[in-house]
């Protein structure tokens, strides 16, 4: 069942791929297995089908995969953060993720840079941005956006590689097409405004299961995908 909703998955990224002329193979999928068991998950990372794995709870986390680090490694696994990170759960979190998806503040920053550089790490972050009016939706407001860019340089056991954001929900998920297209427009204007050593954006992390289609077509190279691998 895991195996046949991946590959259902790929098939509908390859296909709005082909629409617009965009190789799917740039494509990056992220199994989201927030609440899914850790059998589950096994099924998924023994495919071969997916390397990455992304997670919205430290503490969920720590349970599933804190004693797994060389089977994940060993698959050529990456663990994202892609939850709320609070700022007691940040030393957890680098000792954990791969990467940090949801760095939605300087204070944050500050904290994950200290953490990673205790720790001899060199941690890899998105920067979150809040697109969405939503109350329940997180992350740095746009109108914030130069400020925190500007204190990237000092976060020097930070890499900095993508962007991350979530359109608002709807039950028309075409709806999500401008917050997508606005989010892309932001990744793009920061490539060629800013140029720090440690501030080299890749990915640009929009798209769920619901509208993922839209966000590839507005730009989005890696999609976070959970209920319609795991439903």
């Amino acid at each position: 069942m895991i195996i046949s909703n991946i590959k259902r998955v790929q098939e509908r990224i390859a296909t709005v791929c082909s629409r617009i002329g965009v190789n799917p193979g740039t494509i990056v999928l992220v199994a989201v297995t927030k609440t899914v068991p850790v059998e589950t998950v096994f099924e998924a990372i023994q495919s071969g089908l997916v390397n990455h794995i992304g997670e919205n709870r430290v503490q969920e986390s720590g349970k599933k995969y804190g004693n797994l680090k060389e089977m994940l490694l060993k698959n050529n696994m990456r663990l994202h953060m892609i939850g709320n990170l609070q700022a007691n759960k940040v030393k957890k979190a680098v000792q954990l993720f791969d990467t940090i998806q949801s760095v939605s503040g300087v204070e944050l920053a500050e904290k994950i840079n200290e953490t990673a550089k205790t720790l001899n790490k060199a941690q890899d972050c998105f920067i979150e941005l809040k697109v969405s009016e939503e109350a329940t939706k997180s992350g740095l407001e746009l109108a914030e956006l130069d400020k925190f860019i500007e204190n990237i340089p000092k976060f020097t056991n930070i890499k900095f590689s993508g962007i991350m954001a979530m359109a608002p929900f709807y039950e028309n998920p075409e709806l999500t097409r401008p917050y997508f297209k606005s989010v892309k427009q932001v990744y793009d204007t920061i490539k060629d405004k800013y140029h720090f050593p440690n501030l080299n954006l890749n990915y640009l992390s929009m798209g769920m299961s619901n509208d993922f289609e839209f966000a590839i077509e507005q730009g989005s190279n890696m999609v976070r995908i959970g209920s319609l691998i795991f439903k």
